[in-house]
């Protein structure tokens, strides 16, 4: 393998991956409670819809088709958050569970994201590297929409009703 088609299938896995996260935002949308959270998963999954019409696009760049990887960490992680919630009551830390998994995910996509930007740039592909620059953006953007979420009420919520999830 040459780096060339390395990078090829970093794009085809973000690309399963932006498939796959938009369910898992709809899953998480559906058991949050916190109306301001239920929102930032939602609008964040019409930017993931988006994110894989983008790398669409860098493949077509790039001569490759998007199809072709399946990124089994990102699968793994959806199907951690799905038995999470499995028959669990809701309560106050569903909302901390939940923005733990999405940050997960976010993690996962900026750290695979700023991979291809960077082997993107190395290799002059200037155009892949915007169109990927700007989804690592908007990665870094939800992940720090989910930590203040957290961090302005939804994490003290969840520690001061002392509620478990079974």
């Amino acid at each position: 393998m040459d780096i060339h088609n390395f990078l090829q299938k970093e794009v085809q896995k973000l690309h399963d991956t932006e498939n796959q996260l938009a369910e898992g935002l709809s899953f998480l949308a559906n058991h949050a409670q916190n109306n301001d959270l239920r929102s930032a998963l939602l609008e964040h999954r019409e930017e993931t819809i988006e994110h894989a019409r983008r790398l669409e696009q860098v493949c077509q760049m790039m001569g490759c088709s998007p199809t072709g990887e399946t990124d089994s960490v990102t699968r793994a992680l959806v199907a951690d958050a799905q038995k999470m919630f499995e028959n669990a009551p809701m309560s106050a830390i569903t909302d901390a569970c939940i923005i733990a998994a999405a940050q997960k995910a976010e993690h996962l996509e900026m750290a695979s994201y700023g991979t291809a930007c960077t082997l993107a740039d190395e290799m002059d592909h200037d155009e892949v590297k915007d169109l990927l620059g700007k989804t690592l953006d908007e990665e870094k953007s939800a992940d720090k929409k989910l930590s203040k979420l957290a961090e302005d009420g939804i994490n003290q919520e969840a520690v001061a009703s002392g509620a478990t999830m079974r």
